[in-house]
């Protein structure tokens, strides 16, 4: 049986291969990334020489999906390539938690073009060591002014996915991106803003700055970019005059366009604008609507996020409501158990009890996958059921027991440490 550690080698052949060679439409092969099995683990722990051997092997299979590192330029990986890719190879190496004085001493180091391939080993290995965190920020702050924008672009992904929350680094992000405004794309504006939203970072200057170029130039956006700005305003509590008609556009859009994507724009776009607090405009009336023809021919969770949105956006009416929830009834088996709570507590806020949602939430879907549900999702779920009255007695005690049996091997463990 394979162990953390040789996925986590895994991972960082996979990243490697793309700092070799520039991350660009790096965007298949997961799985075969994963099976790289126990040699590649032995071949990490036997030297310099035999990882390099291993990941010889292993990089046409290895250029396997990493969201944050499709952005990144070839140029990137180009300029200053041995000292970069000495950097990388290193980086993937090193521990989570204590990278060493010399790794951090290369990062301090590096020309501007070698810091986004840094940036993405780091994510993949998962380093969250203080000190090099904050010296690949500075490294990145001094960069960012030579970077282009696929790269900058890369490298606040691989900053959220290191959920390194660095203000300096925000500031000069903002920036930089608001006075080159004109070079990055739609996609390029949409994951960079749903990065800094997942960072929590909170800048007025950068969003009105968006959502202005945002709704001076609709044809460069789809509703997907739209959906990801709305997510940042919506992860900052920000509202803004031209959300509305940003939305008002890209709603319009979905309404032509996105019958054939089983839901996944429509959800995305609702989700996030559900966030907000804005007031709806009449075509996310319309878009809700459309949604609510023929729910079945939704994914399973972009029907829950649907169905969660259009409760926070207030609507209460049952012929609306009640075809959704009948259809989500059928596809509980495959929601996250995060949109199980989402949805969950959204029903409990409104106070509308569907029976058949919650009979099989309780008698089967929780009970068969509580494996997957940690305790907060467990808390959550017996908060939103007080809300609504409903009780089971077989349920709660299955959750008394799961939460009596966790908490005692967390104590275990933490004895044993």
């Amino acid at each position: 049986m394979r162990s953390r550690a040789v996925a986590a080698t895994v991972r960082r052949l996979a990243a490697a291969s793309e700092a070799l060679a520039g991350g660009v439409g790096a965007r298949a092969g997961a799985a075969a990334a994963a099976s790289g099995g126990s040699l590649l683990a032995t071949a990490s722990r036997a030297g310099g020489s035999s990882v390099a051997s291993a990941a010889a092997a292993a990089l046409p299979a290895a250029a396997c999906l990493q969201p944050w590192a499709g952005f990144a330029s070839a140029a990137a990986t180009r300029s200053g390539h041995s000292v970069a890719q000495k950097a990388s190879w290193r980086v993937l190496a090193a521990s989570q938690d204590n990278v060493g004085p010399d790794v951090i001493e290369a990062v301090s180091q590096l020309e501007p073009a070698g810091v986004p391939s840094v940036a993405r080993a780091a994510a993949v290995t998962g380093i969250h060591d203080p000190a090099f965190l904050e010296t690949l920020a500075d490294a990145a702050i001094k960069a960012m002014p030579h970077l282009s924008a696929a790269d900058i672009c890369s490298v606040v992904e691989s900053f959220s996915d290191l959920d390194c929350y660095n203000i300096e680094f925000k500031d000069a992000t903002a920036d930089i991106v608001l006075q080159r405004l004109d070079e990055f794309s739609g996609d390029m504006l949409g994951h960079l803003l749903r990065a800094f939203g997942d960072m929590n970072y909170y800048d007025d200057e950068l969003l009105e700055g968006v959502v202005g170029h945002v709704a001076s130039n609709p044809g460069k956006f789809s509703a997907e970019n739209i959906a990801d700005v709305v997510y940042a305003f919506s992860r900052c509590g920000f509202c803004h005059p031209d959300l509305i008609s940003v939305v008002e556009t890209a709603a319009g859009t979905l309404l032509k366009e996105a019958a054939a994507d089983r839901g996944y724009a429509i959800a995305n776009i609702l989700d996030a604008y559900s966030r907000v607090g804005c007031s709806s405009p009449d075509v996310v009336d319309q878009l809700i609507a459309k949604a609510a023809e023929d729910p079945s021919s939704f994914d399973a969770n972009c029907l829950a996020k649907v169905t969660t949105a259009v409760i926070k956006l207030g609507y209460s009416d049952e012929d609306l409501l009640v075809p959704l929830l009948d259809t989500a009834v059928g596809k509980l088996p495959e929601f996250t158990p995060k949109a199980v709570v989402e949805l969950l507590g959204a029903l409990g806020d409104l106070g509308y009890e569907h029976q058949a949602l919650l009979t099989s939430l309780t008698d089967e879907v929780v009970p068969s996958r509580m494996a997957e549900f940690s305790l907060d999702h467990l808390t959550d779920v017996v908060e939103a059921m007080n809300k609504l009255g409903y009780y089971n007695k077989e349920f709660m005690a299955l959750l008394r027991q799961t939460t009596t049996e966790r908490k005692g091997r967390a104590g275990s463990e933490a004895v044993a440490a």
